[in-house]
């Protein structure tokens, strides 16, 4: 949840030498990776228990690499154009250019909206986990709560709501730090509450591994605004920067899916707080997770409200903010599955940041391959339909699937 505010800048760049920018290649990698931690690594236990162990960390590397690729290949044109914003670079492309950059700001509007309705879903989640058995145990109730307080904090400007990064952080390193412990003392493998997990199976749950994953990587309209602040910025330097910084998230993401799956087994909810035992270590994570959404929901939702009021004025933003909060919370009275969401999230993205955005870059901006650039079109077309096509797990087909099953304790 650390970095959801992964939001395009798409304003006009001016056709001028950028001057060059002050922030360290050490602080610039730490924005990579805090950008690739999104609300996606909370159902990517729930999708790694689908994939099963071996697959997963397979399609995590392949994820990263992709990702790696079609940075690269943005970083590239920005630095040939001395454009650093997506949708500046994006019209640069021949005729077809300001239709790209229409399609994208689509996929970043849809992809903000459902984040919101993610949020939602986490906030109602854990309250109800927190607070079973007692009188206000109910999702309604914690869903409108969240909607309630979320709103006065979207009319917030980003100073004012410059402290969630830091608690952001605090709270995923304490989760990590909790997931890690349960998974050591007391794994799903001495419990028969919880299957045994998988680690080799070749499963269709594997597409929506592949989605969730995305979701929680994609970095690609945050990419070029880094590129531009990057001290001495060239093409090789980024280029390690995001070397290094997907290094560091392979380990971390494997590691929590991993160690998820150890604590909590093949039976771990989409949403992974939801099992965290009862008890005050479970309960400061969800409860804290909860505090996290609601400090990053106005930063999704800023974007989104941001051309309404540069045309319309203040007056016309807060009733669109009003309606939106309305709306997603509508939805979420009814939307109870965070895997699910995330998914489709992350199909969506992958129809926009991975394929079409970097492909139109490659073939008519820079001097990428032809051959491959039509292929990552292909690719990247096919699994955003098999995405929104096969947005589940699918883990109860592992039992007849599995070639190798994890021992027991």
């Amino acid at each position: 949840m650390l970095a959801d505010n992964k939001v395009a800048l798409l304003e006009d760049s001016k056709d001028v030498q950028a001057p060059q920018g002050k922030a360290s290649a050490n602080s610039v990698m730490f924005n990579v990776i805090t950008a690739g931690l999104g609300a996606g690594i909370l159902s990517v236990p729930w999708t790694a228990a689908g994939a099963s162990v071996i697959p997963a960390i397979v399609i995590l590397f392949l994820v990263l690499l992709i990702n790696y690729w079609t940075i690269m290949i943005l970083i590239e044109g920005g630095e040939k154009y001395q454009v650093f914003d997506l949708g500046a670079l994006l019209c640069k492309i021949p005729k077809v250019g300001p239709y790209v950059d229409v399609y994208m700001n689509i996929v970043i509007w849809v992809s903000s909206f459902m984040c919101l309705i993610g949020y939602l879903i986490i906030i109602a989640d854990n309250m109800t986990k927190v607070l079973a058995g007692g009188p206000y145990e109910s999702r309604v109730l914690w869903v409108s709560a969240g909607s309630l307080v979320a709103f006065p904090l979207c009319f917030l400007d980003q100073d004012q709501l410059g402290f969630t990064s830091t608690f952001a952080i605090v709270v995923n390193i304490y989760l990590f730090g909790a997931v890690f412990y349960f998974a050591l003392v007391s794994p799903a493998s001495a419990s028969t509450e919880y299957g045994p997990i998988c680690n080799l199976a070749f499963s269709k749950g594997s597409v929506a591994m592949f989605s969730a994953l995305m979701m929680g990587i994609i970095i690609q309209m945050c990419v070029l605004p880094f590129y531009e602040e990057l001290e001495d910025r060239s093409v090789p330097k980024f280029r390690m920067i995001i070397i290094k910084s997907f290094t560091f998230l392979f380990f971390l993401f494997g590691g929590f899916f991993y160690m998820s799956l150890m604590a909590f087994g093949e039976g771990v909810d989409s949403n992974v707080l939801k099992n965290l035992p009862a008890g005050m270590l479970g309960t400061i994570a969800q409860v804290g997770m909860a505090g996290v959404v609601l400090t990053v929901y106005p930063l999704m939702l800023m974007p989104m409200v941001a051309p309404i009021k540069t045309k319309f004025g203040n007056g016309a933003s807060g009733i669109t903010t009003a309606a939106i909060v309305l709306i997603a919370m509508f939805i979420s009275y009814v939307a109870t599955d965070l895997g699910i969401l995330v998914v489709l999230n992350g199909a969506l993205s992958v129809s926009g940041f991975i394929t079409l955005a970097p492909a139109m870059v490659g073939l008519f901006l820079v001097d990428a391959n032809k051959t491959a650039m039509f292929g990552l079109l292909a690719f990247g077309t096919v699994m955003t339909i098999l995405g929104f096509y096969l947005p589940r797990n699918y883990v109860e087909e592992l039992k007849n699937s599995c070639l190798w099953l994890a021992p027991t304790q």
